[in-house]
């Protein structure tokens, strides 16, 4: 059997979760996740990182100004920018599975 080291966790949240509604509960609910996905993971100290939506979408200004409050309050965090990205009126996840086929695959040594 193979052994793998996790390096870290890259989340990026979809659009549908960035309505006003939504981002009131987003800090609690994110933290909880990451707590219980690192316990289950058997990894407490893996680094997170997370990803602001495109700012060309009116309604990602109220999710992305949440965000850094969740690096001082996730330990091992850090928050990637879309800072000078081009919206091209294509998800991101579907860019991404046409353009990166390790994407949902399972993890590999090395």
């Amino acid at each position: 059997m193979k052994t793998w080291t996790l390096a870290g966790i890259l989340w990026h949240q979809g659009e549908d979760g960035s309505s006003d509604a939504k981002v009131a509960t987003y800090p609690a609910r994110f933290i909880e996740m990451i707590t219980q996905l690192r316990q289950d993971l058997n990894a407490p100290n893996v680094p997170v990182i997370f990803g602001e939506l495109s700012y060309a979408r009116p309604n990602s200004t109220a999710f992305n100004a949440m965000l850094p409050s969740l690096v001082k309050q996730v330990p091992l965090s850090a928050l990637a920018t879309a800072e000078g990205l081009e919206d091209r009126g294509t998800k991101f996840t579907s860019m991404l599975h046409r353009s990166t086929p390790w994407v949902g695959a399972t993890p590999c040594n090395g």
